[in-house]
């Protein structure tokens, strides 16, 4: 399980072994209320807020896609809002954007690249600009763990 905390208010967890992210509302005293889940497909690793919190983006390891859910903090909600799909048997994991929010970073664990997106902030879209082998050069296959 993968959490992360928005506005000091809102918790989102992502739900590997379910598929699930979950958003709840952190209490007096800290204490967690559920308040809404969404699927985000198999093997759903990380909950990575915009740099506006207004989206999360939810890799999926076992469906190779990112679930982009649109996130409103007054009505303490968050509906999917689009998916930036990959090849199959990327193993998409880890997520992260750039410092100036402009674009976005996703590694692969299967296919051992990094996919780079330019990040459209007003609708919350990705769109790929470059993937790239993480592997070292003259290598084309994945690593064999040995």
């Amino acid at each position: 399980m993968y959490v992360t905390v928005v506005h000091d208010k809102y918790l989102f967890a992502a739900h590997y072994a379910q598929g699930l992210t979950e958003l709840m509302e952190i209490g007096e005293g800290g204490k967690l209320k559920h308040l809404q889940a969404h699927d985000s497909g198999r093997e759903t690793h990380c909950v990575v807020m915009s740099p506006d919190k207004r989206f999360a983006f939810v890799p999926s390891k076992g469906d190779d896609k990112i679930t982009i859910f649109a996130f409103d903090k007054d009505a303490a909600t968050f509906s999917p809002q689009g998916l930036a799909k990959l090849p199959q048997g990327s193993g998409c994991r880890h997520f992260v954007f750039h410092p100036n929010g402009q674009h976005a970073y996703l590694i692969n664990e299967y296919s051992n690249t990094v996919v780079v997106y330019a990040y459209d902030a007003e609708n919350g879209v990705l769109t790929e600009t470059q993937t790239i082998s993480t592997n070292p050069d003259g290598i084309n296959a994945p690593p064999v763990d040995g």
